[in-house]
């Protein structure tokens, strides 16, 4: 018997059912709820992304007690701190009904897998909106930073992955958010149906995926999975150390490597047909090849070599191939 096949409900890995719980800011599903009554409905995510997901519309300025139309809001700089302020004097304040807003989604949505913001947003921006200050001087530069719900989002959910409208229309940011997104919904669904041995057996289950995006931060990992279960670090620092592995720069020599330590755990008949893949994907062009397009073709390998049992395990299929596109 296979290594793979004593290992405890692996068929959860790639269950068709699983849809992780993503937060999508509402503007982007076509909900006019912008400071100007419009929206920017994004066709993929509309079309395509709820589907797979269980998506949950979010407006952050919205539920935090603002109208729709509403004066528009930015980030001001403060001593010490960055603050929600409208843009129009006497520039009233935000932060701290957005806080409480973000803390009731938070709790109500303690599984979320991923959050879709949208670019510029002062408060649902992943990396772009600009710090202003109340008394704009010419030698002041213009920093930019994350929108205010996601600044708190990325303080308090450290391990949960995000994303903007633009970023996903690149397949590369697609594909990893993907990764990223149903592996944390895996770890969620494990803990929750095995409360005693659910993590040993997710990180069990996700060992050889995660040796291949960084096998040393896999090792560190290795580590708070032991201390966790001796008590001596929260699980927290386990899913930031998760976190890390999955958004670590894709290296095709890490990838190749996980997959010949893959061949050791099969059925002695299915060891050829993945040395033949595992060469197939080294004659690559690996300076050029992306994660995304190392799982096209493995999939297609997959295929053509009969061996899809294999995408039980999240090394070879970490989410469904129909979102691989």
């Amino acid at each position: 018997m296979s290594e793979w096949a004593k290992q405890p409900d692996l068929t959860m890995t790639n269950d068709p059912l699983l849809k992780p719980t993503l937060l999508i800011s509402s503007c982007l599903l076509g909900e006019k709820v912008r400071y100007d009554g419009q929206h920017k409905r994004n066709d993929l995510i509309v079309n395509h992304l709820t589907r797979h997901f269980n998506t949950v519309s979010l407006c952050p300025e919205v539920g935090s007690g603002m109208s729709v139309p509403r004066p528009a809001i930015n980030l001001f700089a403060e001593p010490g701190s960055i603050a929600l302020r409208e843009t129009q004097a006497p520039h009233r304040e935000h932060s701290r009904a957005m806080i409480q807003f973000a803390d009731r989604t938070l709790e109500r949505y303690d599984q979320v897998a991923g959050f879709i913001g949208k670019t510029k947003s002062p408060s649902c921006a992943i990396q772009d909106t600009p710090i202003k200050h109340l008394e704009q001087r010419r030698e002041q530069q213009e920093r930019l930073s994350a929108g205010y719900f996601v600044r708190y989002l990325n303080s308090q959910r450290q391990y949960v992955p995000v994303i903007d409208e633009q970023q996903i229309q690149h397949q590369e940011y697609r594909h990893r958010f993907f990764i990223h997104a149903f592996t944390l919904a895996r770890f969620y669904r494990s803990i929750a149906h095995q409360p005693t041995h659910g993590l040993r057996n997710f990180h069990h289950q996700h060992q050889g995926l995660l040796q291949a995006f960084n096998p040393e931060l896999t090792q560190r990992l290795n580590e708070r999975l032991q201390e966790y279960h001796e008590q001596r670090r929260p699980m927290i620092e386990y899913l930031n150390q998760l976190a890390k592995i999955l958004t670590s720069p894709f290296s095709a020599q890490n990838f190749l490597a996980a997959l010949d330590s893959a061949r050791a755990q099969v059925e002695p008949a299915q060891r050829s047909a993945l040395r033949i893949l595992s060469r197939s994907l080294s004659l690559q062009d690996n300076d050029q090849w992306i994660s995304q397009l190392y799982y096209q073709h493995l999939q297609q390998r997959l295929a053509q070599f009969k061996l899809e049992l294999l995408n039980a395990n999240p090394l070879f299929l970490p989410y469904p191939d129909t979102l691989m596109s």
